[in-house]
């Protein structure tokens, strides 16, 4: 349902403008659609405000004194938090848009349509919080994961297409099986990695010796996540 949504149009979008200087026809207005926010303004607000936590006492509050009723304060938090993100990401999108096709991409280039297409953007954000909550809570597993593995294996069939006519010849394997056999690779390096830990001695008073095992990626992925969130902002500002 998801991936059949994530081919609606953005409204207002001149379809002939867009193909024309694209240059891929009218498939290439599906790259513009309610949900091209993607799910980046989840996770940047995730982590911004799960940050801000550990510094802002209200929310320092909310999080380890008041349970579950901090606990939705914080939440409401962050779906505020996601509005402002969404409603400017939007805004640079669109305006983006804007530089590189000219004013003619919009059929209506004026300020109140263009920020009813921002609001657009951003309640597509909102539709896919909600169907990832709704896929949690039916315990099918973390709503959000799901989709964005989703939003991979749809794309599967169409790059397949694309590796098998991509060569006729005789050179057809190191078009198509090395890319998967590197992707393999790559996959089980990732998992090796991801298990792998260093053993940090240590001595008890007692005089017994063990060890605290520390996990290489202890950090996780939140450092590529803050880099290219700020990275985009300076994009946009330099």
């Amino acid at each position: 349902f998801w991936r059949i949504l994530a081919h609606l149009p953005l409204p207002g979008i001149n379809v002939d403008v867009f193909s024309k200087i694209a240059g891929q026809g009218n498939r290439s207005v599906f790259r513009v659609t309610i949900f091209a926010l993607g799910l980046m303004v989840y996770i940047d607000r995730y982590i911004l405000v799960e940050a801000l936590a550990l510094f802002m006492k209200p929310l320092k509050r909310w999080r380890s004194q008041e349970g579950q009723a901090g606990r939705l304060k914080l939440v409401r938090t962050e779906r505020l938090v996601t509005l402002v993100l969404a409603v400017v990401h939007g805004s640079f999108l669109l305006s983006g848009m804007s530089k590189m096709f000219s004013d003619q991409i919009f059929i209506d280039p004026s300020l109140v349509f263009r920020s009813v297409l921002v609001l657009t953007l951003a309640a597509g954000t909102f539709l896919t919080i909600w169907i990832g909550d709704m896929i949690s809570m039916k315990g099918i597993g973390h709503g959000i994961s799901i989709l964005i593995i989703a939003s991979y294996v749809g794309r599967l069939p169409y790059d397949i297409i694309r590796m098998v006519n991509l060569d006729e010849g005789e050179n057809k394997f190191i078009y198509f099986a090395l890319p998967i056999l590197i992707i393999i690779g790559l996959i089980l390096l990732v998992i090796f990695i991801e298990k792998a830990y260093r053993r940090i001695p240590v001595q008890f008073g007692n005089g017994t010796d063990s060890y605290i095992p520390v996990k290489l990626t202890t950090a996780g992925n939140v450092p590529s996540s803050w880099a290219n969130s700020m990275t985009a902002v300076l994009s946009l500002l330099l």
